[in-house]
């Protein structure tokens, strides 16, 4: 028996150390919550797994239980207590209204996208959306209806959602397809562009072709880079639907010219016997331009000639041209003209002269001719010396005393004015009719404005006397007066500026003179004119002339220019060479200078006595200062002339050359030219050949 009581009392004590351990457990709360309200909550003894719970609410989606922002897993044993958060999505309705309008539109066009509701019930409130705001936007929005612009091809789509008043959500859609259009597409050629421009070159291109091939051109000696589009930066060899170019387009070709360019030490052109010079070389867009070497040949060895490093030895009186090339490249070549004479002192003073004024290479480049009806791009080319060897015959046709446009008072002449007629149509003989007859026949209106000469590439036509007063200068027919200043010096070109409390001040030195104001506000010295203030030296001292401030044209401008002046204009002609007729109108200027007793330094533009933008062309060319050396040159020459000299022109490339010096041709490369210039008087003549490289237009 007593070893049965021991294995009851075992058992016992077994079970009762069992039910103590499972009573001491620990449990955890597990809370669930729909926004701040506990929905259910769980005793989960820790180490084990809550059971999930599914709740539901009207028009909404559960999307599940979440722990810290997290998704909580279910599969996480619990060992202590934690709150977990119901998130919710809004369930979408079936459909019960959808967007009408057209899928397909094309490139800048808009439509109108309306609403249409398919059943009865509660009206939500809308928004609309668009997927891809660079294909099509919208430019209006309103609850009924959306009105969308297609800015580029491609494929969006319109997102309408409305919400109803339960919260409830319907989505719909509409994807809309944007096509390209045809755009007309205008090349702007030179006379040879047009000569290897593909026959079957496109004339127009659709703005939603991923990738439209522009034509490629070739030409001997050039690269082509590609085309300049008008209105965008950049070069181009394709248009691409990201590039995003839009409406007609012009098109320009863009050349590099793998070049050489010669000249000779100090640019002198003209040597004596006992002189030496050499070549210095220039190469422009050839590859490995470091290590280029150069070969030199005189083309005649007689006159002089180049060693391998390009220094030159003179042999005999006369005229050679250098050839310059590339060692193994022969191709890329250029050459110079160099003019040898017994000695440099012993020329003709004229001849010297001429030597001394000699271009080695002329100018050429596009210009914008600018009318008041249109502009125009002409290719603008200097001639191979500054005088143009032709007479100047000048009609005369002197508008009647009559005339309002003729005052006929006399003033003594300080300036004379250059202007061009601002007007691409209308020749010299027609504006000087215009001032006879006081009337344009352009407008169909009376004329009050005057000159004194208007010219072109035909015809020089003189209006008013020289002596007389004209209206041209925009000045409201001010005087002409001198100031002293008060400051002292030599500086004949002194820097003129305007101090804080607006005064004129001479070269850092401020003087007694006020400047004008804009209605009493101080101007400062950006509002001077680009020409200047008029200044002269007497005794020492600086004068200054009398100014004004141009409200229409925001500038301080100079007095005297109706009465003081002598006022010429020039046409700028569509067709015309602009530049020969600049070049006539240098010797006017010159001629002019001679007879009134002035010099270059009185020879100004419109703008110095209005701040007008006039001669627009040439100032906007940048030709202006270029101009005044041609109106020097020319005075120069007048005054050996009137000594007795004759000079003359001769071509030595008539092609490319006339022989009043003008650049009729350009070449495709650089082109070297010879002229002889012969000096005669009392029975004398002497003759020298000089030599000038014309350029091409894509240079430049």
């Amino acid at each position: 028996m007593r070893k049965n009581y021991k294995f009851i009392f075992m058992v016992l004590f077994l079970f009762l150390l069992v039910l103590t351990n499972g009573c001491g457990k620990k449990t955890s709360k597990v809370s669930f919550y729909d926004e701040n309200l506990v929905i259910k909550e769980v005793e989960v003894t820790n180490g084990e797994l809550v059971e999930e719970f599914i709740p539901t609410k009207e028009g909404y989606k559960f999307i599940g239980w979440y722990l810290n922002d997290e998704l909580f897993n279910f599969e996480q044993e619990i060992n202590e207590s934690i709150s977990l958060t119901a998130k919710w999505e809004v369930e979408l309705k079936n459909a019960m209204f959808e967007i009408k309008g057209k899928n397909e539109m094309v490139h800048y066009g808009n439509q109108k996208l309306n609403i249409n509701f398919l059943n009865e019930g509660d009206k939500p409130t809308f928004e609309w959306v668009v997927e891809d705001s660079s294909v099509v936007d919208f430019f209006q929005t309103t609850q009924s209806f959306a009105r969308i612009m297609a800015y580029k091809p491609g494929t969006t789509k319109i997102i309408l959602t409305g919400t109803y008043p339960d919260k409830s959500v319907e989505i719909v859609e509409l994807q809309i397809v944007v096509s390209g259009i045809d755009c007309e597409i205008e090349y702007v050629l030179n006379d040879y562009e047009k000569t290897i421009m593909p026959v079957d070159a496109p004339l127009t291109y659709n703005t939603g072709v991923e990738e439209f091939k522009l034509p490629v051109l070739s030409k001997e000696n050039y690269i082509f880079l590609g085309w300049n589009i008008e209105g965008y930066e950049g070069i181009f060899n394709s248009i691409k639907l990201d590039d995003q170019i839009e409406g007609k387009i012009k098109l320009t070709p863009k050349w590099i010219f793998p070049r050489l360019e010669a000249h000779f030490e100090n640019d002198k052109t003209v040597i004596g016997l006992e002189d030496n010079t050499s070549i210095n070389v220039q190469s422009f867009d050839i590859e490995n331009e470091v290590s280029l070497k150069y070969q030199y040949k005189s083309l005649n060895e007689k006159v002089a000639t180049v060693d391998e490093n390009g220094v030159i030895t003179p042999i005999g009186v006369g005229y050679t041209e250098i050839l310059v090339s590339i060692v193994g490249n022969e191709k890329i070549n250029t050459s110079i003209g160099l003019t040898v004479t017994e000695t440099i002192d012993g020329l003709n003073e004229v001849l010297k002269y001429f030597a001394s004024v000699s271009e080695s290479q002329n100018i050429v480049k596009m210009i914008k001719v600018t009318g008041w009806q249109r502009s125009y791009k002409h290719e603008l080319r200097t001639s191979v010396i500054g005088y143009l060897f032709e007479d100047l015959p000048i009609t005369e046709n002197i508008a009647p005393l009559s005339n309002s446009n003729r005052p006929g008072r006399v003033y003594q002449k300080y300036y004379i004015t250059v202007h061009d007629t601002g007007d691409v149509d209308y020749s010299a003989k027609d504006w000087s009719n215009t001032v006879y007859n006081e009337f344009n026949e352009m407008t169909g209106q009376s004329y009050e404005a005057s000159y004194n000469y208007v010219l072109d590439n035909k015809d020089v036509y003189h209006n008013i006397p020289d002596n007389e007063e004209s209206w041209h200068a925009g000045d409201g027919g001010r005087a002409y007066t001198l100031t002293p200043s008060g400051v002292y010096g030599t500086d004949k070109y002194p820097e003129i500026t305007i101090t804080t409390d607006g005064y004129f001040a001479i070269n850092g030195e401020k003087s007694t003179i006020l400047a004008p104001t804009n209605d009493g506000k101080i101007l400062t010295t950006a509002d001077i004119n680009d020409c200047g203030i008029r200044c002269v030296i007497e005794e020492g001292q600086y004068y200054l002339g009398n100014t004004w401030y141009s409200k229409t044209y925001r500038k301080i401008s100079n007095g005297g220019g109706n009465k003081y002046s002598i006022g010429i204009e020039s046409c700028i002609v569509e067709g015309e060479d602009v530049y020969y007729t600049w070049q006539r109108l240098a010797k006017l200027v010159a001629k002019l200078m001679d007879e009134n007793n002035l010099t270059v330094d009185d020879v100004v533009p419109h703008h110095y006595f209005s701040g007008k933008h006039c001669p627009q062309t040439m100032r906007e060319a940048g030709m202006w200062l270029h101009f005044k050396n041609l109106c020097q040159i020319e005075y120069d020459i007048l005054q050996f002339i009137q000594e007795g000299y004759e000079v003359s022109f001769t071509s030595g490339n008539p092609e490319f050359v006339n022989n009043s010096g003008r650049v009729i041709k350009t070449a495709n490369s650089v082109k070297n030219v010879s002229y002889t210039i012969t000096v005669s008087k009392d029975g004398y003549t002497e003759s020298i050949t000089l030599g000038t490289n014309i350029m091409n237009t894509p240079f430049n």
